[in-house]
């Protein structure tokens, strides 16, 4: 029998985020494969699609990171208005509004589907022609809930995408803000 002396097992909950890691290992340095122009991510929680539904939505700015925010530091409220045509927005403590996407589709606890209006020099455009989507849903596994996020259509962005495309999908992007969430909506069961 094969010893495990040194070898680190590792907890269901953070399987995704092991596989996930090794995968951008393998493939972030391969050359000449084309750019989609969406980004994939999945996560396991351990937390009913209710829980972790409100997690995300209800609660966005507790688990949001300020410094991920137009605010620089005087990030008074971050959210997402909970209801179909609401808003994603901030608010700077001196008042000042950013609002940075809309909820498209609202169908709690299953499925959220917002635009994102930053463009890859960070300026705001709500023209549905230049924004991308994000799609979030949220799907029971027995006592778990599976998230499968999609931010697609990036393309739409126009110059940079592809650049804006690789910054959001490194670690420092939406793998490590998905991973904030998960850590977040963990905490709520």
């Amino acid at each position: 029998m094969a010893s495990l002396s040194g070898t680190r097992l590792v907890p269901p909950i953070e399987q995704s985020r092991v596989i996930r890691e090794q995968f951008t290992e393998r493939t972030s340095n391969v050359p000449d494969q084309p750019i989609e122009d969406v980004i994939r991510y999945t996560e396991i929680v351990d937390v009913t699609p209710e829980v972790a539904f409100a997690a995300y939505v209800d609660h966005f700015g507790t688990w949001w990171p300020s410094s991920y925010t137009f605010a620089d530091g005087a990030l008074e409220w971050i959210g997402i208005e909970p209801m179909q045509c609401g808003r994603c927005i901030e608010r700077a403590s001196d008042g000042t509004e950013v609002v940075w996407g809309e909820v498209l589709t609202y169908e709690p606890p299953a499925r959220i589907v917002t635009s994102w209006w930053i463009q890859p020099d960070r300026t705001i455009d709500s023209d549905p022609e230049r924004a991308s989507e994000i799609e979030i849903r949220f799907i029971d596994e027995r006592a778990l809930t599976r998230i499968e996020f999609e931010h697609r259509h990036l393309s739409r962005h126009g110059e940079g995408w592809e650049a804006m495309r690789q910054a959001m999908a490194s670690r420092e992007g939406w793998p490590f803000l998905m991973q904030t969430y998960s850590d977040f909506a963990n905490r709520q069961g």
